[in-house]
């Protein structure tokens, strides 16, 4: 009697060292499951997220060169587009560069937009790529309006500094004074002819970039001569 009962206490104990060993192997497996999960989870957000990243650079990619197309002329490198310029370096000249050149893309962006809204108003462009166009271009010339309003003071404080007070009478000053307003009609009719024939398609937009570069350096010029010159007669008395 003694001795069958010994047997059942030892059955008994395996058992239950059984069941302890399936619960604490199910204890183990259930965490290294999860945090399998996990990991793969984490492992497909990547994967999403590079995915979507590439996707909307070619996008960006697209759309730039929709709005060159759109504008008229040779289609201009994307780059030249969205270059972001650098804000005041402290070298006069190169900031002038910059400041001229911002510019001159503000004017290009101008052209571009009233020829993406020519298009759409004759229907040669759907209501979707317009607005997603006009929008890449707004946005760039948010961007370029900061940099020329960093840079103005910058190159108006240049011109001051280094050209010469106008010296001379009353007469002296009114012939330069008018000189300079026979170079400004000039340059603003040049100006315009550029204009025109970018709109048209005739000049690539790198051509029309840096001849309107050369074109705005020589206005900043006369635009600061002009009001020395005024403030000169002032000095003397004269009033218009």
């Amino acid at each position: 009697m003694k001795r069958v009962t010994l047997i059942g206490v030892l059955i008994g104990a395996a058992a239950l060292m059984t069941a302890c060993g399936q619960s604490q192997s199910t204890g183990i497996t259930q965490p290294i499951s999860a945090s399998t999960a996990q990991v793969q989870t984490v492992q497909t957000e990547e994967t999403d997220l590079a995915a979507e990243t590439a996707e909307e650079g070619m996008t960006a990619g697209n759309m730039v060169g929709a709005e060159n197309t759109a504008a008229g002329g040779t289609a201009a490198p994307a780059d030249s587009v969205q270059t972001l310029y650098p804000t005041a370096s402290g070298d006069l000249q190169q900031d002038k560069d910059t400041y001229y050149r911002v510019k001159a893309e503000l004017d290009a962006i101008d052209i571009e937009i009233s020829n993406l809204e020519a298009a759409y108003r004759v229907g040669s462009l759907d209501d979707q790529s317009f607005q997603s166009q006009r929008a890449a271009l707004r946005e760039q010339e948010r961007e370029l309006d900061i940099q020329e309003d960093m840079l103005e003071n910058v190159v108006e404080r240049y011109y001051y500094q280094t050209m010469e007070i106008p010296q001379g009478d009353i007469q002296a000053l009114l012939d330069q004074l008018s000189q300079v307003d026979r170079q400004k009609n000039d340059q603003e009719s040049q100006e315009r002819q550029l204009k025109m024939q970018y709109r048209n398609g005739e000049i690539s937009r790198e051509d029309f970039v840096n001849a309107m570069q050369d074109s705005i350096s020589l206005e900043e010029e006369l635009d600061v001569k002009e009001e020395m010159l005024e403030d000169s007669l002032e000095r003397l008395g004269w009033d218009d």
